[in-house]
């Protein structure tokens, strides 16, 4: 996969996956700069890139690019991932929302059998798991 995305004289612009995450950015455009007569990396984690400004005078281009290239397929292929851990608010959400739908069904079907107490018990449940939702959403809700 080619990762260098657009290359000029003085600046090379490395795109992939794994840049999003802003620790591994980081540790790359540390070692980069070790490597290479690198001046600056400048890190955008919303577009998982990292733009590396170099000393064109001490290094030709191609060069800097080929041997970018190479870092990257090594540095990228040791590197471990980290993974990012959902927001606690969102799986929460998901399961209230797993409550409701099997309170609700439930609710639904102890009205149709006759089972009065049942149906008000899953009732409330289904009631508490919307108040949930409707929590986790709050700020969404109210605008």
């Amino acid at each position: 996969m080619k990762r260098i995305v657009s290359a000029v004289p003085g600046r090379i612009r490395i795109k992939d996956k794994p840049l999003g995450d802003r620790k591994m950015a980081e540790r790359m455009a540390a070692e980069l700069e070790k490597r290479f007569p690198v001046r600056e990396c400048r890190i955008n984690t919303g577009a998982c890139c990292v733009v590396v400004n170099y000393d064109a005078a001490l290094i030709a281009p191609a060069e800097m690019q080929h041997r970018t290239e190479v870092f990257l397929a090594d540095w990228l292929a040791r590197a471990a991932p980290s993974r990012r851990r959902r927001p606690a608010r969102l799986v929460l959400n998901s399961q209230a929302k797993r409550m409701a739908l099997a309170s609700l069904s439930a609710s639904l079907a102890s009205a149709y059998t006759g089972h009065t107490r049942l149906h008000i018990i899953t009732g409330w449940m289904f009631v508490a798991s919307l108040a949930a939702h409707l929590a986790v959403f709050r700020r969404t809700i109210l605008r």
